[in-house]
């Protein structure tokens, strides 16, 4: 029988990592989230808060809400890929309020970015002189690989409700298992060529990404701005998606408006969802 314990809007799901609570009680204690629940195992971290807000068991006096996992076994990133959740991976997700309506339309051009780059403020302020890229629009790559993924989420009954996963390798360095793709994966743990105990980290990477959404309503050009210093794609040759069909350009950055500009054959354009994917070319035309 699962255990579910409750300690001061802590939930406890199972016989969690005791470091893993620690940070955890550290973050409500600070009031960087004002409610959390660890569990030992769960499908999708993901996936258990939007049953949260599904059913009403939710409450917007309790957000920001954390909620924590030792295993993910049914992990889930962007185009419904699976991420692997393992001892040496750090996954969560933030519930957080989306209940102002004059502020959603910037909440949903721009809060992808900005936790995307609060985790690299985060990374690189934690292990200087490390140095992290953002592939358009929120994957975080170390060293040539990804070590991180976001995956964002918005139930549209409750559009007041904001879902935020993150899911970043930390001990260990996960396999791909699709053959299709060529995509590399890094592990932090790896890079630095030390241990690296995820739960340590947990503290501050939730402090960075709630600072980075804080911005959105006051300096959203201030986050844009960094995330063009870290763009992994500025003047590759790119694929992406547009009406059905697979497209190319070159990349030029990053708009004002978070999306990302593409120049194509007939002139540039701008694309604010999907994804873009580099193409690995031996000439430099379109």
């Amino acid at each position: 029988m699962t255990e579910h314990k409750q300690d001061q809007r802590i939930s406890i799901v199972g016989c969690p990592d005791p470091s893993g609570l620690a940070a955890v009680k550290r973050l409500q204690s600070s009031l960087v989230v004002k409610s959390s629940i660890h569990y030992e195992e769960v499908d999708s971290t993901n996936t258990a808060a939007l049953a949260e807000i599904q059913t009403s068991s939710a409450c917007l006096n309790s957000l920001p809400r954390l909620l924590v996992a030792d295993r993910q076994t049914a992990g889930r990133g962007r185009h419904g890929r699976r991420w692997n959740s393992d001892g040496g991976t750090l996954t969560f997700t933030l519930v957080i309020s989306n209940e102002d309506r004059g502020n959603r339309e910037a909440m949903g051009r721009y809060c992808s970015l900005a936790v995307g780059v609060g985790i690299s403020r985060f990374l690189e302020f934690e292990f200087s002189p490390l140095k992290t890229r953002v592939k358009w629009p929120n994957d975080i790559y170390l060293a040539g690989g990804k070590l991180a993924g976001i995956l964002m989420e918005l139930d549209g009954r409750h559009p007041e409700y904001l879902v935020i996963g993150v899911g970043v390798n930390i001990g260990t360095t996960p396999k791909i298992t699709d053959k299709n793709t060529t995509q590399t994966v890094s592990g932090l743990a790896q890079v630095l060529g030390r241990r690296v105990e995820r739960y340590d980290l947990l503290d501050g990477l939730v402090e960075s990404i709630m600072e980075a959404v804080g911005q959105i309503a006051s300096e959203p050009i201030s986050l844009v701005s960094e995330l063009r210093q870290r763009c992994l794609l500025n003047g590759e040759i790119v694929e992406y998606q547009l009406d059905g069909m697979t497209r190319s350009g070159r990349c030029l950055g990053i708009s004002d408006h978070g999306g990302l500009r593409i120049a194509t054959v007939d002139g540039e354009i701008e694309i604010t969802s999907g994804e873009a994917t580099r193409v690995r070319r031996n000439d430099g035309n379109l």
